[in-house]
């Protein structure tokens, strides 16, 4: 018998927010429709991504990442503590082991800083999230971007997604969506980037805006928080390891050059469960 509706739990980390979806006991096909039902914020319940939890042969679980817009996501830093915050609160993983996640972008593993009990709300968690690459500027974009009245060049960093940092701070939210939104869909980026606009607050942090790919404005980034890190760390603009401050709250990241893994450590939290109905005879 097909089901007629499917749990949820609403997870946040930074205020990035999630859907998260368990379908480690169930066979269920989401299609790009409801995906992007659940994320209408005035219809749905609302997220920036979608994590769906599959088994794994492997490790712990697998971690399928969608965007609000229903199109794929290789990695997302804060979905991947959130997802791990989720599976500690189940009671059947020791919080104190490591918790590794089968991800489009590879294997990744999360620990928590403290001991995590079923009813906490909220967790600092730790993940490691791969060794991120400075990317070489494609011909396109060798002139830079003209940005208001300035041209201005990113560094690329992929971090198993791609993003673009600039160093320069939008005046406001307006400017930030015409900019991240001229960035993203740039010719220069043929499956698009994400967005990252950085001013340095000391040598040791950074104030970061992010536009996300398939979604838009976000309050915090994980992946981003680790693009401008290695952005500025790589341009000699800052030591680590780096506070990365967002409009959610804070982050940390430790990264030690060409070739090392990253880590990111932050909060992620528990908002609420429900049931979502399942309409769509396409499902099962």
């Amino acid at each position: 018998m097909k089901p007629t509706s499917i749990p949820f739990t609403k997870l946040h980390g930074l205020g990035n927010d999630f859907v998260l979806i368990d379908l480690r006991e169930q066979k269920l096909s989401l299609t790009s429709s409801t995906i992007r039902a659940i994320a209408d914020r005035k219809r749905g319940v609302g997220f920036d991504q979608l994590l769906v939890l599959k088994r794994s042969s492997r490790v712990h679980a697998e971690l399928e990442i969608f965007n609000a817009d229903a199109s794929l996501a290789e990695m997302c830093g804060n979905g991947l503590r959130a997802a791990a915050f989720y599976l500690w609160t189940q009671g059947k993983l020791r919080s104190h082991e490591t918790l590794t996640l089968e991800t489009a972008a590879g294997d990744r593993q999360s620990r928590a800083v403290k001991k995590i009990h079923p009813n906490d709300t909220e967790a600092e968690i730790e993940c490691e999230m791969g060794v991120p690459k400075i990317k070489t500027i494609p011909r396109l974009l060798k002139r830079g971007i003209k940005l208001g009245t300035k041209t201005h060049h990113p560094v690329l960093v992929d971090v198993g997604n791609p993003h673009a940092v600039f160093f320069t701070w939008p005046k406001n939210q307006a400017q930030l969506e015409q900019w991240g939104s001229l960035v993203e869909n740039h010719r220069a980026f043929p499956k698009r980037t994400n967005v990252e606009f950085v001013r340095a607050v000391s040598p040791r942090a950074i104030e970061v805006q992010v536009w996300e790919r398939g979604v838009g404005i976000t309050e915090a980034c994980g992946t981003g928080a680790v693009a401008a890190t290695c952005a500025t760390l790589s341009q000699g603009k800052g030591v680590g390891p780096m506070e990365v401050r967002f409009t959610g709250g804070r982050a940390s990241v430790r990264w030690e050059g060409a070739q090392q893994a990253a880590f990111l450590q932050g909060y992620a939290a528990r908002v609420f469960c429900g049931e979502w109905l399942l309409t769509n005879p396409h499902e099962h």
